[in-house]
């Protein structure tokens, strides 16, 4: 997605299930609501994927640190059990970041679904949730708000193009290294190099002249 694209998305979600849908008086719907934007930018802020990768995650898995080099900052640290390459990894929030932790914690706690022992995003009865049923939920939404195609190519947005790969071509622009995307998002360099070839190209135009 453009950021601008970005940008817009996310506004129209934080006011859908945050500013407004925190109003709703209807339990389950508000939780549904909000439990999509937390796991949409959980994903986005960790490169954890929008899969049963995030949806495998327990409150037992995820930690809270202070920083070691920045004064007074939280790092949140996520274990990833069912990582898709079968190996398990730890996956940082960042420090800007945290506060989705702790705001979904606290939503989940108000809906006693936030024990050590629970799901990080389940449904509301407690069970795993399914990462199938999010998307389609923001594809409805996409499609109602009248960005259910990039701005750029007309492709259709899906929850992977706004969680992870969104994120993984943000990290690419702002000058990571191939090797510590890859580490990041639990993949190979071969696989980040060939899908992300444009954004290593536009990040750099000179390095290819």
């Amino acid at each position: 997605l453009t950021r601008t694209q970005a940008r817009r998305i996310e506004a129209r979600l934080r006011k859908f299930a945050i500013t407004d849908g925190q109003k709703d008086t209807n339990v389950l719907r508000a939780y549904g609501r909000a439990r999509l934007y937390y796991f949409i930018y959980w994903s986005y802020h960790t490169l954890i994927r929008p899969s049963t990768e995030l949806t495998g995650v327990k409150w037992s898995d995820v930690k809270i640190i202070d920083s070691k080099q920045e004064k007074g900052a939280k790092i949140g640290m996520i274990n990833v059990r069912e990582s898709k390459t079968g190996q398990p990894r730890v996956c940082v929030m960042p420090y800007g970041q945290v506060e989705l932790i702790t705001r979904w914690h606290e939503i989940c706690c108000k809906n006693n679904l936030g024990k050590s022992t629970d799901y990080v995003f389940p449904k509301f009865n407690g069970e795993r949730a399914e990462a199938t049923q999010m998307g389609r939920l923001l594809h409805n939404k996409l499609r109602l708000w009248g960005e259910h195609l990039t701005d750029e190519g007309s492709l259709i947005i899906t929850l992977y193009s706004v969680a992870r790969h969104t994120s993984i071509t943000r990290r690419i622009e702002n000058g990571w290294h191939i090797g510590k995307v890859a580490t990041a998002a639990g993949t190979s360099i071969k696989q980040i190099s060939s899908f992300y070839y444009e954004a290593f190209v536009n990040q750099n135009p000179d390095k290819w002249a």
